[in-house]
């Protein structure tokens, strides 16, 4: 995001404690999987260990998403009713995934038309 973007409005002061929060834990849970990777021997990787973690703890594991690629959209990528599309699809996808956030990436020329 271009720095000018970000400075356009003050995130509410919820955003700003949950990011500072958020921060801390991940800091915290880094430090102590390097903590465990160097002072034990056969330790799980890093997603075992946030497993392991999350089970201690008393949350349960989440099932596994599953997304089948969609076929190409065989038309100009630079027309807006293509970029249109792809987006929908995707916002379709994640909806159907039951997750909150779509992540649309796509190649830098095309930005500008997705805008």
């Amino acid at each position: 995001m271009p720095d000018s973007e970000s400075k356009r409005c003050f995130l509410p002061l919820r955003v700003l404690a949950e990011q500072s929060v958020t921060l801390n834990r991940t800091k915290y849970l880094d430090f102590e999987f390097l903590m465990k990777v160097t002072s034990e021997d056969n330790t799980s990787e890093f997603s075992g260990f946030n497993t392991a973690l999350s089970l201690e703890q008393g949350h349960g594991i989440k099932p596994a998403t599953k997304a089948v690629y969609h076929p190409l959209i065989d038309m100009n990528p630079a027309d807006q009713d293509t970029m249109l599309t792809a987006m929908v699809e995707a916002q379709k996808l994640t909806n159907a995934c039951g997750q909150a956030v779509t992540v649309f990436t796509n190649d830098q020329q095309l930005y500008r038309v997705a805008e």
